[in-house]
């Protein structure tokens, strides 16, 4: 490799959303800053994402009437993660996700609706169109003289200083050739997670080979394994799980290309049932939890079942929301009857049927006797009955879209290695940042994690020579 130097005070590698912030934070901070992307385009997994934030007291809800507050939003987050989460980094979250939010908007990005999504007992998904969202960011990174921006360019080892004052050097490899970046700052690893990397998920996560593979196309675990070179710890690995709701772009044999897409109707009341026409989960639990469900299901199958009144709901945004956009791209089937509806799903129609009047017969009496489903979600909303047509199939499978684990970090997002001891200089952000999420993800915490610790990071980063 060329020993050929470059120096730079704050170095980003990842071009996602927790990079962008890192980077546009960092020379806010006053640093100069060299933003790298492995991939040809920004975005990552972010423009891939539902295209949610978890965020607690806003005027957006407070407009639409809805009593939320930190303290809840703390004990969702907690209790999504089933107690497993570092209560550090929830605080972090917590104290940082309004200033977030405001930030977000005075850098151009528009947030859509306010809905309830999985794991909330109110609605906080406060919704942006993710592409959107990037470009404002990446506009707003083009404005600054401080931020150096190139793509095709991946970090590919990070060795530390001599001591904890000497800079530290990344080993990149560019469409230009392989050169060292002397950080004299700090390094912001933003890399994304590892879903694209089949050695990374059969070490780490082999119950979900049978799983669709998404995110970004550059999230090959790259960043984790620099981490855990350099002595970092790792964090949530154990609770690797996919997400229910992607499209099956080939079963009903309409799909208009062959993009998929993530559909979670079941938090606006729909029920999901699998090739053998039955209910198989409570609809209103987590979809990483009704992924890990669907995956033991007939062909990994599961069918969203819709009527009208549900299809009725559809908005552009949050994209899983977008119910008229699946049917128009051919990935929805419609029908009059339910019997219709069976038959275009390839599934029974009389237990189809059965299966409909008995979750019909349920929920009027109050008491749903298979499953126990009570709620949209999270204690929060009733769920209606499925009984006014025309109705609607979504065929859909579980997807691996994020790792939602990776590598241990401290309140400061430093990396700290087994024994708790920062390792001087490297910061991390985003989905390769594990601990946050716990043993289940609650909808919108990815994308707030990405904004409130690439924003953290990228500061600190900054502020690691200022300090000296």
């Amino acid at each position: 490799m060329s020993k050929q130097n470059r120096r730079a005070e704050v170095l980003v590698a990842g071009g996602g959303l927790a990079g962008f912030c890192a980077a546009l934070s960092a020379a806010e901070a006053g640093a100069e800053v060299t933003l790298i992307e492995k991939a040809s385009s920004y975005g990552g997994s972010t423009v891939q994402s539902g295209g949610g934030f978890a965020f607690a007291g806003t005027e957006a809800q407070k407009a639409l009437g809805v009593e939320d507050s930190v303290d809840l939003l703390r004990a969702d987050l907690m209790k999504c993660g089933n107690g497993k989460n570092d209560p550090d980094l929830t605080d972090v979250y917590v104290e940082r996700q309004l200033d977030a939010y405001e930030w977000l908007q005075r850098h151009g990005v528009e947030f859509g609706p306010v809905t309830l999504a999985s794991s909330m007992s109110v609605p906080r998904a406060h919704s942006v169109d993710p592409r959107q969202m990037m470009e404002a960011l990446r506009k707003r990174i083009s404005q600054v003289q401080r931020i150096a921006y190139r793509t095709e360019c991946a970090a590919q080892r990070i060795r530390p200083g001599r001591s904890h004052d000497d800079p530290v050097t990344v080993a990149v490899c560019a469409k230009d050739g392989p050169f060292e970046f002397c950080v004299t700052s700090g390094v912001v690893i933003a890399t994304g997670g590892f879903t694209q990397s089949e050695e990374l998920i059969d070490r780490y996560a082999p119950h979900l080979r049978a799983a669709l593979r998404g995110g970004g196309e550059a999230n090959t675990g790259d960043g984790f394994l620099m981490g855990l070179a350099l002595g970092a710890d790792h964090r949530d690995v154990g609770y690797l799980k996919g997400t229910f709701g992607f499209s099956l772009n080939s079963y009903l044999g309409t799909a208009r290309d062959d993009r998929p897409i993530l559909i979670v109707s079941m938090y606006d009341g729909s029920i999901i049932v699998n090739r053998a026409a039955k209910r198989f989960v409570n609809e209103s639990i987590s979809y990483k939890e009704i992924g890990e469900a669907c995956l033991k299901q007939p062909e990994a199958v599961g069918f969203q079942i819709l009527d009208g009144r549900i299809m009725a709901m559809s908005k552009p945004v949050p994209n899983p929301c977008n119910y008229d956009l699946a049917e128009k791209n051919g990935l929805m089937v419609r029908a009059d009857t339910l019997a219709e509806l069976a038959e275009r799903l390839r599934i029974d129609p009389q237990i189809f049927e059965q299966t409909v009047v008995r979750y019909n017969d349920d929920i009027r009496a109050g008491i749903d006797t298979e499953f126990g489903r009570a709620s949209l979600s999270g204690n929060f909303g009733v769920p209606p009955t499925i009984e006014k047509p025309p109705f609607y199939g979504y065929p859909c499978a579980t997807a691996l879209i994020a790792s939602y684990c990776g590598l241990a970090v401290d309140r400061a997002m430093r990396l700290v290695n087994p024994y708790g001891e920062h390792i001087p200089r490297v910061f991390a952000a985003g989905e390769v940042v594990g601990g946050f999420h716990g043993q289940d993800y609650s909808s919108g915490s990815a994308l707030g994690k990405a904004a409130i610790f690439g924003r953290l990071a990228g500061g600190n980063a900054a502020a690691t020579t200022r300090a000296k």
